[in-house]
């Protein structure tokens, strides 16, 4: 049925949630599961119990992220983004009536988000109560954001943009392609992820001052997939429908 799972280590089914309409599911600093669905948010403990839910009248976004302390849920997509109290359980307020493709939580707590608003998009710095501390208009949409140990933002699909922490522009780079996903790593480094015309990865690595480190090009033919990571100084890469997924030293 449709819902959530849990997996054994053997493969075996742990327990099952039924939800019919899930969108997506995280796990907060507690353990506590969390899942969304179109109009409802479901907080699941880690044996599959049910340990409260709350409807939302104005609908929830499909994708979220935490404060830093866990206490502060946001769910953004469609309905712009929202700020949700997980402790009381209330809605602490909504911004944006545009599509926020996608959302990145500093660690002083500022919620940094891409919105799709009319025919423009635009990156905002917003504080935890909702105001807004910058914002910063372009033309270029981006799926996933990272910013470094010094407070500088990078985003972008292609073209690089870069901001220090009070939205400044550093550089912008054209990227000569579309990019899906892009990391960094301690020292400022950056990862990002395209797709060439002939189905392979091409994989550049940026300082985050903007120079090119170096470029690779996959010998299988695969497509990027989202969620690129560093784990254990690798590089981890899956992609779509191919069944390779890459670690890079």
């Amino acid at each position: 049925g449709l819902g959530l799972f849990a997996i054994n280590p053997d493969g075996t089914e742990k327990w099952h949630y039924p939800i019919h309409d899930q969108r997506c599911i995280y796990v907060g600093i507690d353990g506590t599961i969390y899942a969304l669905s179109l109009q409802t948010l479901y907080a699941i403990d880690k044996n599959g119990t049910l340990k409260w839910q709350y409807e939302s009248q104005g609908g929830w976004g499909s994708k979220f992220v935490f404060s830093p302390d866990g206490k502060t849920l946001y769910s953004y997509y469609y309905t712009g983004i929202i700020s949700f109290d997980i402790d009381n359980k209330t809605e602490n307020w909504r911004f944006g009536n545009g599509r926020v493709h996608a959302a990145l939580v500093d660690s002083k707590g500022n919620i940094n988000i891409n919105i799709e608003e009319g025919n423009q998009f635009k990156n905002y710095s917003l504080t935890k109560s909702g105001e807004i501390r910058w914002e910063f208009l372009h033309n270029e949409l981006c799926f996933e954001m990272t910013m470094d140990k010094f407070g500088n933002l990078f985003f972008g699909v292609n073209t690089l943009y870069s901001l220090d922490y009070n939205g400044q522009l550093r550089f912008s780079i054209p990227l000569g392609g579309s990019s899906s996903d892009l990391v960094s790593d301690i020292h400022g480094n950056l990862y990002i992820f395209q797709g060439t015309k002939d189905h392979k990865i091409n994989i550049l690595s940026y300082t985050n001052t903007g120079s090119l480190r170096w470029s690779i090009i996959t010998e299988q033919s695969a497509t990027p997939g989202a969620c690129a990571a560093i784990a254990f100084n690798k590089l981890i890469l899956p992609t779509w429908e191919s069944g390779i997924f890459y670690s890079i030293e």
